[in-house]
């Protein structure tokens, strides 16, 4: 089998779908979807502004929705899968990471 690596600003709204529709072009079907777009931060929760809270939670969690939501149909048509891809700050939580901890539990529910 063979693996083709599709690459995009998951933060661009047209994404997903290009990435899709390349996937179908190039394979006429989805069979798994690796969610693996992330960023970090060093800020607590008083120091993280708005703005980088926004862009690590834009990246990491909603990245990985937009993407899901997009080849979902094509996965349900028959056994596929999606893998998102976390980090045990997702769990536990960690000094200065306060968004990427939150976007990679959001991941891990």
């Amino acid at each position: 089998s063979t693996i083709v690596p599709l690459l995009a600003d998951v933060t661009m709204a047209d994404a997903p779908a290009a990435v899709v529709n390349e996937a179908i072009k190039t394979f006429g079907r989805i069979d798994v979807l690796v969610n693996n777009a992330g960023i970090g931060n060093a800020g607590s929760v008083v120091n993280t502004t708005d703005e980088q809270w926004d862009r690590i939670l834009d990246v990491n969690l909603r990245g990985a929705f937009r993407l899901s939501r997009q080849a979902l149909p094509h996965l349900t048509k028959g056994c596929g899968s999606i893998i998102s891809m976390s980090f045990t700050l997702g769990l536990f939580g960690a000094a200065n990471n306060a968004a990427y901890a939150a976007s990679k539990a959001g991941l891990i529910v």
